[in-house]
């Protein structure tokens, strides 16, 4: 019997958790030297098979997909309905026009990549793909020059590699998606280069740090200013003062230089969408935007299901360890993680990925106190760890689904082809339709899922527009006349 597609994405799937299991295990007994790169091709692997979804996620990749597939008209005009026949409100982004939503950067990345793959699913997901992919370099990396340990972080690439909240994130299971992927890709690229500036102090870097700050900025907006007590923690005591508000003020200005252009040219262009959108990001600061609220402890709580159970003895451990140790590299860590946990605690919007950017300081504590533990006692530790690193292959596997399919992702994407066959352009319009945002991804037509009066629909076939409307079987009688074009 013929293995299954969902059989065979399991398989490779399985063979990648067991290759990035074996690797730090490899790593540890000293006997293959390519360890990270197993790790990295395999959460490689690990991410591109469920990035092979045929249909885009609801919240919110399909309103990320769209405004980039749009971006080729005018890469300085992002629309999500890029024609509009009905009235619109300015202030809904889930139906406006001019999208000011998000910042640009990561809706640009995506519409490069529709422009080199064609329009489909994983085209909008691959550089999200290939960025959470380079994290996992970027973490080895930065826990090699904290604490000049290449076991720890081996293994601390590992956790990043099969951690299933990243991998959900990178191919757009989860809200937020790939602006949050590329906005971790660089704030964390940011932490690298402030980690390589205190070793070597080269004015190169220094511009590095502004440049990868200012594209942060231009993805999510000023969460990335973070790492600025980031790099001033790092450097305290390396630089006189005078030098080190210079490299600041540097990283600043270069930050500023980039990020600054687009705010100033969409308060010009699109004062109206753009001062609204500003309001409205200020606003998740002391109200529950869109329903997601929750308590102080929210982003606590919730870290057992992010990264795992015992995520707490680490976070505790750090804490004893900086206090104890007064190791700088072990304040940067501690720092990373208890800025986002303390802010977006304070924050009245409550959102799991909020807290996204300190992932790779939680992966280097995972994997530190896990070393730790070993050293310390090496027959309760070695348990603790592999309970630990069980609970996270745990939630790999949870997340990712390796041997489950979701037959409505077909049928979804089948429903929306049915539209190909009226030859669709910019002056045909759907109505009633129940996936609008993505059939004008996967179409050139106008989609809405709303069904207007009998007289716009045949006020807009006037106008020009070939106006067709969905009949799932519950139509009103109205509608169905000879001059309203029906399909199922």
């Amino acid at each position: 019997m013929p293995l299954s597609w969902t059989s065979i994405n399991g398989l490779f799937l399985s063979i990648a958790l067991l290759s990035a299991i074996l690797a730090p295990v490899w790593q540890y007994k000293r006997v293959n030297q390519f360890s990270l790169w197993i790790i990295i091709l395999a959460g490689f692997t690990l991410r591109l098979i469920p990035a092979q979804d045929v249909f885009l996620h609801e919240w919110d990749e399909r309103f990320h997909a769209l405004v980039a597939k749009n971006m080729g008209e005018n890469p300085l005009a992002p629309s999500l309905y890029q024609h509009p026949v009905l009235d619109y409100n300015y202030q809904n982004w889930t139906a406006n026009h001019i999208w000011l939503h998000k910042q640009p950067l990561a809706l640009w990345i995506i519409h490069v990549s529709l422009q080199c793959f064609g329009l489909n699913a994983l085209a909008v997901r691959l550089p999200s793909v290939i960025m959470s992919v380079c994290c996992i370099w970027f973490t080895f990396l930065i826990c090699k020059l904290l604490f000049k340990d290449e076991k720890t972080a081996i293994l601390a690439a590992f956790l990043q590699a099969i951690n299933g909240f990243l991998i959900e994130n990178a191919v757009g299971r989860i809200p937020t998606d790939h602006v949050d992927a590329q906005f971790l890709f660089f704030t964390e690229l940011s932490a690298l280069l402030i980690c390589l500036y205190a070793k070597q102090a080269k004015f190169w870097l220094l511009m590095g740090i502004g440049i990868a700050l200012g594209l942060s900025i231009l993805t999510k907006w000023l969460t990335g200013l973070f790492v600025l007590p980031l790099f001033g923690l790092l450097m305290w005591g390396r630089q006189a003062l005078g030098r080190l508000v210079f490299s600041g003020a540097v990283i600043g200005i270069v930050a500023t230089l980039l990020a600054l252009p687009w705010q100033v040219y969409i308060l010009e262009h699109f004062p109206q969408e753009a001062l609204w959108e500003y309001n409205y990001n200020s606003r998740h600061l002391f109200e529950a935007i869109e329903g997601h609220d929750g308590e102080w402890y929210y982003h606590l709580f919730k870290a057992r299901m992010i990264w795992n159970e015992l995520v707490y003895l680490p976070f505790l451990w750090l804490l004893y360890e900086a206090w104890r140790s007064k190791n700088r590299a072990h304040y940067f860590l501690l720092a990373w993680i208890l800025i986002p946990y303390l802010f977006f605690s304070m924050v009245h919007t409550k959102m799991t990925g909020y807290i996204i950017i300190c992932a790779p300081a939680v992966f280097i504590a995972m994997a530190l106190f896990v070393q730790k533990m070993v050293s310390y006692s090496p027959n309760w530790g070695r348990a603790l760890a592999v309970l630990m690193l069980a609970l996270s292959i745990r939630y790999c596997i949870e997340r990712i689904k390796p041997f489950e399919v979701d037959p409505a992702q077909r049928e979804k994407l089948e429903l929306v082809q049915k539209i190909d066959a009226y030859a669709p352009n910019a002056h045909t319009v759907v109505f009633n339709f129940p996936h609008a945002i993505e059939a004008m991804f996967f179409t050139e037509c106008t989609a809405y899922s709303t069904l207007p009066t009998v007289d716009e629909l045949l006020a807009l076939q006037e106008k020009g527009y070939r106006v067709l409307v969905f009949d799932a079987g519950d139509l009103p009688e109205g509608y169905r006349r000879p001059k309203i074009e029906l399909f199922k």
